[in-house]
């Protein structure tokens, strides 16, 4: 049964037709393995390196070319040689480029690391913090009382 002009006038059975044309909707989800789940991180990871890689050499490319103008028009300037220019733009951004991504994938994998590690050294000092703290107010308590006797 399906909403057109000609059964505009009848009373539809709504409950009918989900049931009918959409029963990918009432259907229950399909179950993850965590060899799945694993991979969807890995995938995730991998699209976040390959931006951080993608933008820290944009980055590099743009700071060394700037440096290559600078030096390589005082290189053509001294030399006369015009060729000069274009050729200290492209291999001094090209390599500080490679340097800059070099440098955005450690501090993507850093990054992960520390903040997985503080969480654990976060816990783990909550746990610390009380201990110490119980056993300073047993050790005020307990000098409290040796005065009081």
């Amino acid at each position: 049964m399906s909403f057109d002009k000609k059964n505009s006038d009848k009373q539809v059975d709504l409950y009918a037709y989900l049931e009918e044309d959409n029963t990918n909707v009432l259907e229950t989800p399909k179950k993850v393995s965590s060899r799945e789940k694993k991979l969807k991180i890995l995938q995730n990871q991998l699209g976040m390196l390959q931006s951080q890689a993608q933008n820290g050499f944009l980055m590099g490319c743009a700071v060394g070319g700037m440096m290559g103008a600078i030096i390589g028009t005082w290189a053509a300037i001294k030399t006369r040689k015009l060729i000069v220019l274009p050729l200290s733009i492209v291999s001094s951004g090209g390599f500080f480029g490679f340097m800059m991504m070099c440098g955005s994938i450690i501090r993507t994998d850093t990054e992960n690391i520390y903040s997985n590690n503080k969480s654990q050294y976060l816990q783990n000092n909550t746990v610390l913090d009380r201990s110490i703290n119980k056993a300073f107010w047993e050790i005020k308590y307990a000098a409290k009382q040796d005065q009081q006797n």
